[in-house]
């Protein structure tokens, strides 16, 4: 049977992402390591190196595939160069689908704040179809991040499927449509998968894309073919050492809930499954 590797945050009490009943595969959640949270440049790399680790073990536990359920793709490049089976990020696929692979203007709309645009900056230019963009448009103000690991937090508001945040995020999703002259959305997070659905009911002559189900039907579809030559460096498995040596000398920061929250919330198995079918 098939195994595709789901790569996401820690976090136990948060659903799996599962293949639709009638599908041949097997789905395998690999957790993180060394949790974090990319706040800038730095802890993203941090959270890269987690997430490439997160896939040389994926390897040893003999998955065909690889899924990156996060729009920012953390070291999804190098994953490539380090591992033989294909590997899917949740937000190239989102972009490639919400261009049309290059072919149309789009543009993001995204719960996260301003301090965050790096994160689509990189996405963005390093994806085919990224400069099709018009707008990153950021909903939520920098206070947003304070109630992290809280109740009042947007994504668990979203995983509530408050009405009050499916309505404020309908209307951004047509604001932006309607001022950048698009017809395509794409979601900034898939952290967003919950509110997805509902989002898109709401909106007139849209296409709203979410990365999360984009990503995990690019997956199926991909492990139904056959892998093209890869690159591989000679130098893979290293990561994993040095996570060890990380993990050993014990110079992680404690986790704390709260510093994790960005692109770990999955959509219902139910939900993905119907969303793809």
């Amino acid at each position: 049977m098939p195994k595709l590797a789901i790569i996401t945050s820690i976090g136990e009490e948060r659903p799996l992402l599962c293949a639709p009943e009638d599908s041949v595969n097997e789905v395998l959640r690999v957790e993180l390591r060394v949790p974090g949270f990319a706040r800038n440049p730095y802890d993203r790399f941090l959270v890269a190196l987690a997430h490439i680790d997160a896939a040389e073990r994926a390897i040893g536990l003999g998955c065909d595939a690889i899924f990156l359920d996060t729009f920012a793709d953390y070291g999804l490049a190098e994953m490539r160069s380090a591992v033989p089976i294909p590997v899917i990020g949740a937000g190239e696929a989102g972009i490639r689908t919400a261009s049309a692979d290059g072919t149309r203007d789009f543009a993001i709309v995204t719960v996260w704040p301003q301090s965050m645009h790096f994160l689509y900056e990189e996405r963005l230019a390093n994806t085919p179809g990224g400069d099709r963009c018009k707008r990153v448009e950021h909903v939520l103000p920098e206070l947003e991040l304070a109630k992290a690991g809280t109740d009042a937090f947007i994504k668990n508001r979203m995983v509530r499927q408050e009405s009050a945040v499916i309505e404020m995020l309908a209307a951004a999703v047509q604001r932006v449509a309607d001022e950048e002259g698009v017809s395509t959305i794409l979601l900034g997070c898939t952290c967003m998968a919950p509110v997805g659905p509902q989002i898109q009911e709401r909106v007139r002559g849209i296409e709203v894309v979410e990365g999360q189900r984009n990503g995990l039907a690019a997956s199926w579809a991909t492990m139904a073919a056959p892998q093209g030559e890869v690159n591989l460096s000679p130098r893979r498995g290293t990561v994993p050492l040095i996570v060890d040596a990380w993990l050993d000398h014990g110079i992680v920061p404690e986790f704390r809930a709260d510093e994790c929250e960005v692109c770990i919330s999955l959509a219902s198995p139910a939900e993905i499954a119907a969303s793809i079918a």
